[in-house]
C-alpha cells in the first residue's frame, strides 16, 4: 500500500540538522524554551521536525532566538 506523505512545513529538516549540530537533543530544546518562557513541547517539536504540523512565525522567532540562530537559517 502506498502512502502519499506531505510535509506541512519546509523547515523541519534544517530545524533538525542545525539542533543537531549543536548537539543537543529534543529534550534539551523543550528545557531552554521554557527557560525563556515558550511554548514548545519535546512532542510537537519532533512533530515540527518531521514535517508533521505547520509552523507559524511565530514558532519559528521562538526556536531560532533558544537555538541561537537567525530565522533565515531555517530556510537553507
Amino acid at each position: 500500500m502506498f502512502v502519499n506523505k506531505i510535509e506541512k512545513n519546509i523547515t523541519g529538516n534544517q530545524i533538525r540538522n542545525i539542533r543537531l549540530s549543536k548537539q543537543l537533543s529534543q529534550q534539551d530544546v523543550e528545557r531552554m524554551c521554557s527557560l525563556k518562557g515558550v511554548d514548545m513541547t519535546r512532542s510537537k517539536l519532533a512533530k515540527v521536525e518531521s514535517g508533521m504540523v505547520r509552523v507559524t512565525d511565530e514558532m519559528l522567532k521562538n526556536l531560532a532566538d533558544v537555538l541561537n540562530v537567525s530565522v533565515e537559517e531555517f530556510f537553507y
